[in-house]
């Protein structure tokens, strides 16, 4: 009898509706997987603008969690939006406590422009998004706490670059010698890359590098511009983590992923 993969899903609510959980949870629908869903911040967003956003308190957090993993616990899960050093901590030693094969998606940034991590401030002051300054607070806690604890990171390249706080790879073997000083397995995706390895993934994984099946090619907009689908990042990191559920290996899984996602928006951008 087959069983449905589930999966652990940790992020924020997107009140479009086109990346975070609900993101998450259609590919789940799609996919045939049962997502066990987190929230761990509220955001005010569309596709042009940043609003605001909101961690959820950690005690409300750390009670969802343990409610998300009651009963038979989740194989795989998968990590978007966590707001707060804290949250991205406790999902961190979840993750190893329980033995789930995490996937971590390092948002840093939303489309609209808004920065996900909130910025501690001095004592006395509200703290707040949109400054910068909690950003080597926020790397350090990745290398300390959540690759450690991951199956598979799934940076592009300007987020990988921001990992390993260095600039932007100028050609392949650079973001390739950039993935391979991360401590965990990669999926390094090629939507933001430089225009001749645009569309490239790759998995570094135990110091080989395994290109994935090329792209398509997703059809430009009307008006010539490239396509800019949001929450595909999202949808990419879920579809892994259900292939992980299944009990997948990584390689294949990321393949699948990356195949799936490919022609969830091929007909999305074909009339």
């Amino acid at each position: 009898m087959l069983t449905t993969p589930t999966v652990l899903l940790v992020g924020g609510l997107d009140p479009g509706g086109q990346a975070g959980l609900a993101a998450d949870l259609e590919v789940c629908a799609l996919r045939g997987a049962q997502g066990r869903p987190v929230v761990a911040a509220r955001t005010a967003q569309s596709d042009g603008k940043w609003y605001g956003a909101w961690p959820t308190a950690p005690a409300e957090f750390a009670a969802t969690l343990d409610a998300a993993l009651a009963g038979s616990c989740p194989r795989a899960g998968k990590t978007g939006m966590l707001a707060t050093l804290e949250t991205a901590q406790h999902i961190a030693r979840t993750a190893t406590e329980r033995r789930i094969a995490l996937v971590v998606d390092p948002l840093l940034r939303t489309t609209s422009g808004g920065w996900m991590w909130q910025d501690p401030a001095p004592e006395g002051e509200p703290d707040g998004y949109g400054s910068d300054t909690a950003q080597p607070r926020v790397r350090s806690m990745f290398w300390n706490d959540l690759l450690p604890a991951c199956a598979v990171v799934t940076p592009n390249w300007p987020e990988l670059a921001w990992l390993v706080d260095a600039p932007l790879a100028t050609d392949l073997d650079e973001a390739l010698a950039q993935a391979q000083h991360l401590p965990c397995p990669v999926l390094l995706k090629g939507g933001h890359a430089p225009l001749a390895w645009r569309g490239q993934d790759f998995v570094i994984a135990g110091g080989a590098v395994h290109p994935l099946p090329s792209k398509l090619g997703w059809p430009p907009r009307p008006d010539g511009t490239p396509s800019n689908l949001r929450g595909t990042g999202c949808r990419l990191a879920t579809a892994l983590a259900i292939e992980l559920a299944k009990g997948t290996p990584l390689l294949p899984a990321a393949a699948h992923a990356c195949e799936w996602l490919d022609q969830w928006a091929m007909a999305k951008l074909l009339p």
